[in-house]
């Protein structure tokens, strides 16, 4: 008798894991997973996209749709906050029932994803730095109430925690951000001021800062509106164990389109070693 029941739970055990199996295949199908209302690049200069090969700093990223869904990310700099660090990239995007994998012309995974059925992610492969040749390291995604908490590193016996992120009480606004920067073992911590008065539809920023490359390419996938926030962006102070050092970044003269989306906007930072803010730098937003 004691056999007959283990033999049925074993059975509805498969059964549930087989149905969870094809609700996600099911969701891969079409359209793509993530944020309909997507940004598709951001520059400094303002100048058009497709003029980037003639730039010196032509744009941060730039995405490439078929229809709704994701075709191609180019990556031509993760911005860490004081400078743009070279990190150009074209990353064909495939999609099997349960992954988004993103691949390098030589066919060398960049990083893959493992999705939810509601369109966030839960797992990833990819290097901390988005270089080449780098070892693949596991990430996971740990959610409170529907928003990202925590990214976890399993394989990191340092320092397991690549990202803690805290949100303003009852809001989709980030209140802090940790996150590793270039070593395995240093913590970059960023704390946002937001204009409560000023409601957004949806916005990216291109320099918050922070030297966590994997990080910024989450960001660019815009995955996760709730990374973005509801409210504009005034600030944010980085206090950094390494470099770029501990700094403030104001933004301000925002521009938005007729769906309440940020089109652009002027940053200018003051670092604490030589005390003095530098000239505005101008980014522009371009969306679907």
């Amino acid at each position: 008798m004691q056999k007959k029941i283990y033999l049925l739970l074993s059975l509805s055990l498969v059964i549930l894991s087989c149905s969870k199996f094809e609700q996600i295949k099911d969701h891969f199908d079409d359209p793509a997973p993530g944020n309909k209302n997507d940004f598709t690049g951001a520059n400094a200069q303002g100048e058009a996209l497709k003029n980037y090969q003639l730039e010196p700093i032509p744009y941060l990223f730039k995405k490439i749709y078929n229809g709704d869904k994701l075709k191609q990310i180019i990556t031509g700099y993760y911005n860490h906050g004081v400078g743009l660090v070279e990190g150009f990239d074209s990353l064909a995007v495939i999609y099997t029932s349960q992954q988004v994998i993103f691949l390098r012309s030589n066919k060398d995974t960049a990083a893959s994803f493992t999705m939810h059925a509601n369109g966030k992610p839960i797992k990833a492969r990819a290097s901390r730095l988005m270089r080449p040749g780098e070892p693949l390291q596991t990430f996971n995604f740990i959610y409170s109430n529907g928003k990202l908490e925590y990214l976890l590193m399993p394989d990191n016996m340092i320092n397991d925690v690549y990202a803690k992120i805290q949100y303003e009480a009852g809001k989709k606004n980030i209140s802090s951000l940790s996150v590793q920067n270039g070593t395995l073992d240093v913590n970059d911590k960023i704390t946002y001021t937001w204009d409560h008065t000023k409601k957004v539809k949806s916005q990216f920023y291109a320099d918050e800062g922070t030297i966590a490359n994997f990080w910024k390419f989450l960001c660019y996938l815009n995955w996760l509106e709730e990374l973005n926030g509801e409210n504009l962006l005034q600030s944010v102070y980085i206090e950094g164990n390494d470099y770029p050092y501990d700094m403030i970044r104001k933004y301000s003269n925002h521009k938005l389109d007729s769906k309440g989306r940020l089109t652009s906007y002027y940053a200018s930072e003051t670092r604490a070693e030589h005390g003095t803010e530098n000239e505005p730098r101008k980014w522009i937003i371009y969306w679907k």
